[in-house]
């Protein structure tokens, strides 16, 4: 009888962690500037409703992934130095798992002779 108690415990333990990866989701967060061009090192905030906040950094194809994320409400912040900052709520989940920011340039920023964004 025992045998078959924990055989069933081991079970339940089982279908859990299967179900509890199959609610687990991705983000992969674009960034362009107003002609389309990635934005190199921009800064990433996913912020959830309640939980660890994740920060990053766009790579050079202006793309920041995040693997491991619960279903349910966020918040994404993103800044990049020289453009306007922007943020969106979003329902990651089966419907929700890319999303494309285009930044706008600051008019009130500083632009060195020869740089280029």
């Amino acid at each position: 009888m025992r045998h078959i108690s924990a055989t069933i415990i081991v079970l339940l333990i089982s279908a859990s962690a299967i179900f509890a990866q199959d609610r687990q989701h991705s983000l992969t967060v674009d960034v362009r500037d107003a002609q389309s061009r990635p934005v190199k090192r921009a800064c990433v905030t996913v912020i959830p409703r309640s939980g660890d906040i994740i920060f990053g950094q766009t790579d050079a194809h202006g793309r920041f992934k995040v693997k491991n994320l619960e279903e349910g409400a966020y918040r994404v912040v993103v800044k990049s130095s020289g453009f306007s900052m922007q943020k969106r709520n979003v329902e990651i989940g089966a419907e929700v798992n890319h999303l494309t920011f285009t930044l706008q340039e600051r008019s009130d920023w500083p632009v060195a002779r020869g740089e280029q964004r």
